[in-house]
């Protein structure tokens, strides 16, 4: 490492310091018309007002380093996840009483209350991919997407599970009988339905709708939820708090983990680094070692021109001849 020139010194540490901030996960909560940053290890504030001056807010979604903003007046932003600076403040206008929003890969996927339906969006472009993928919907509230499978949540009782690329349902009552569903959550083969109103978060199959725990967290106030590893984090409006609980049992840890919020409704946590970005930046790390030793060049012999040193053939430099 000791060969590398000035230049690469630079960027190399700058990659350093880039992988070192991204082993930190970052949790954003929807707080009264504001987007906050937090540290989703210990609950610290990062940037509390990250992003200010939105119109009530309703849902929030992360890919990368853009954050999605679904807004009450009909409007999606995107905004970057760093420094909250608007990508495109009005990336999607003229949506009508929109209420949630779920993001997988490059689509967009908005419930819309108005008109009972699930639109697709393009994430990158704010195109309109498909205004009807799912219809006939009654009073639509919650949507989450888990591979090719699209869950919505019904005000009156249900959720269905539809395919995620052609809208069609795969069932359309997976999950019956429930107490006004409100938010939805997926982790591995389960499905987490969040209530407001009635304080409970449920735990059933994604597969068969099988309830597997009714009670899964207590939570008065339930609104947006997100899991990372073992870890279960919840918006709780009653509290205007984020708590974080096992995610395998369920069993609180902190209710408070993040507290002073105004009306909690949604969260998007970051993503942790896989182990290959990691062999990325170790080998990115490892070639620009290379590269500064090699811009050296070649050792020249005693009286060797650059362009010899280097195996360059230059047109040859003739004297100008004088005209009597």
């Amino acid at each position: 490492m000791k060969c590398l020139s000035y230049h690469v010194w630079i960027v190399v540490v700058a990659v350093m310091l880039w992988a070192e901030d991204s082993a930190a996960q970052e949790l954003y909560v929807v707080s009264a018309n504001t987007v906050g940053e937090y540290d989703a290890t210990t609950g610290e504030p990062v940037s509390p007002s990250l992003i200010t001056g939105l119109n009530d807010p309703l849902s929030v979604a992360i890919s990368g380093t853009a954050l999605y903003v679904l807004n009450n007046d009909g409007t999606v932003g995107e905004y970057s996840a760093m420094t909250g600076l608007p990508g495109d403040a009005s990336l999607i206008t003229g949506l009508s009483s929109p209420s949630s929003m779920a993001l997988s890969g490059s689509d967009l996927y908005i419930v819309m209350q108005s008109g009972s339906t699930v639109e697709e969006y393009n994430a990158i472009t704010g195109s309109q991919v498909n205004p009807t993928l799912v219809t006939g919907l009654s009073l639509a509230t919650g949507v989450v997407v888990s591979g090719s499978d699209l869950y919505v949540a019904s005000f009156y009782g249900t959720v269905g599970e539809y395919d995620a690329g052609t809208g069609q349902a795969g069932n359309a009552s997976l999950i019956t009988g429930l107490y006004e569903p409100e938010n939805l959550a997926v982790s591995g083969t389960d499905l987490y339905v969040s209530s407001y109103n009635n304080g409970y978060v449920g735990e059933y199959s994604a597969t068969s709708g099988t309830l597997i725990n009714p009670d899964f967290s207590s939570v008065s106030g339930a609104e947006g939820m997100a899991f990372s590893g073992t870890n279960f984090y919840v918006a709780n409006a009653g509290e205007s708090a984020v708590g974080i609980y096992d995610g395998t049992t369920g069993a609180t840890i902190n209710e408070t983990f993040i507290c002073g919020l105004v009306n909690p409704v949604s969260i998007a946590i970051s993503s942790v680094p896989e182990p290959g970005d990691w062999g990325l930046v170790a080998g990115g790390i490892g070639l620009m070692g290379m590269v500064g030793k090699g811009l050296k060049g070649p050792k020249r012999r005693k009286h060797e021109s650059f362009s010899e040193g280097w195996g360059l053939s230059l047109p040859i430099r003739r004297p100008i001849r004088e005209i009597d």
